[in-house]
């Protein structure tokens, strides 16, 4: 085999195995990127759902108050009737 031929064949190996590092490249970045999403997401998810449960809390918290002073104000009234 003439060495251009070699050498031709040896370069196509290479270029083939370079392709085929950048590709595993841009899987292992695009594979780092969604986790890195999917974080942020489930972070922000976990965030907003602690919110919304300290509001329901502070909500029924109010609703029973208000609850007690209804019967309050009925049970004052009833006495007075």
């Amino acid at each position: 085999m003439p060495y251009s031929a070699y050498y031709s064949l040896r370069t196509r190996d290479q270029t083939r195995k370079k392709i085929s590092k950048k590709g595993e490249d841009y899987a292992d970045g695009l594979k780092d990127k969604f986790n890195d999403f999917i974080e942020t997401v489930s972070e922000s998810f976990n965030s907003v759902k602690g919110q919304a449960e300290s509001l329901a809390d502070a909500g029924k918290s109010r609703l029973q108050e208000a609850n007690r002073d209804v019967k309050g104000v009925v049970s004052k009234a009833s006495k007075t009737f």
